[in-house]
């Protein structure tokens, strides 16, 4: 006769929960610390560094909201729309050495390059199976083992951050341009962060196209001696408008795995083909 085995209900993370622990953890590996979010850049507004006014981009924040994915746009993967403050200044120290691989740090607290107007972002993660309970709360031994292998598996979730930025003038191509050229020179490493977070390489991925211009690449990290792919990038220009898909793996991230992970594709056809 099997057992019950009466205990407080586990419940597996949510998609939307192992998104935010993902993100949450990626940027502890990227700054090598815990510290609260603030502006990397001392200098204060209306100081000395005054940069001149870029273009009125062509599209506003609500046309680029008709443009940015929607849930149930994605089989298989849960669309969340991004709050104002899910774009944050990199955390205080977060700057990278040497200089010219800076963007970085941008790239990945604003899921956009160069310096855009009106963007929007969405958290894209694939959806989790939660074992069903029998009506009582009560587990048997399938169910309590179902459930420690979902709590096992919880982090070893894809989770994609698209960011959809509108620019002005010729920012977007400018922006591509800066993204090409600090992924050339930075290619060999660099350091991130009061910790000197190690940045071991940046390797281009496979060549992308569907728009005007596109580039992949990865990002990996030295956590600890060991090297772990810490985010893939897939970067996309459509006339103004720049998608930017950054791809993360939460047992990548600790080190234990991930298996074969990257940018789905599913994301990015359903993304760009709202660009049409």
């Amino acid at each position: 006769m099997q057992k019950n085995v009466r205990r407080t209900t586990p419940t597996s993370p949510t998609p939307p929960a192992a998104a935010a622990a993902v993100a949450a953890l990626a940027a502890l590996v990227l700054t090598g610390c815990g510290g609260a979010s603030e502006a990397a850049d001392d200098a204060k507004p209306g100081g000395e560094k005054k940069a001149e006014a870029p273009a009125a981009p062509a599209m506003s924040q609500g046309d680029l909201e008709k443009l940015a994915l929607a849930e149930g746009d994605v089989e298989g993967f849960t669309v969340e729309k991004g709050a104002a403050d899910d774009v944050m200044p990199p955390p205080k120290g977060a700057k990278a050495e040497p200089a010219e691989c800076g963007p970085y740090v941008d790239l990945f607290m604003k899921t956009a390059p160069g310096e855009p107007g009106p963007a929007v972002l969405r958290t894209v993660s694939e959806k989790q199976e939660t074992p069903a309970l029998d009506g009582d709360g009560d587990l048997d031994m399938e169910e309590l083992e179902a459930f420690e292998d979902a709590m096992d598996d919880a982090f070893d979730v894809q989770v994609v951050r698209v960011g959809v930025a509108g620019y002005g003038g010729d920012g977007a191509a400018d922006a591509m341009k800066e993204l090409r050229d600090w992924t050339g020179a930075c290619q060999g490493g660099f350091a991130v962060g009061p910790q000197k977070q190690g940045v071991t390489d940046v390797v281009p991925d496979a060549p992308a196209q569907g728009t005007d211009e596109a580039t992949t690449f990865t990002v990996t990290v030295d956590t600890e001696g060991k090297k772990i792919p810490m985010s893939r990038f897939a970067v996309y220009r459509d006339g103004d408008t720049v998608v930017t898909f950054m791809a993360m793996n939460g047992a990548a991230l600790l080190g234990e795995g991930g298996g074969d992970w990257g940018v789905p594709e599913a994301v990015v056809e359903a993304q760009l083909g709202k660009l049409d």
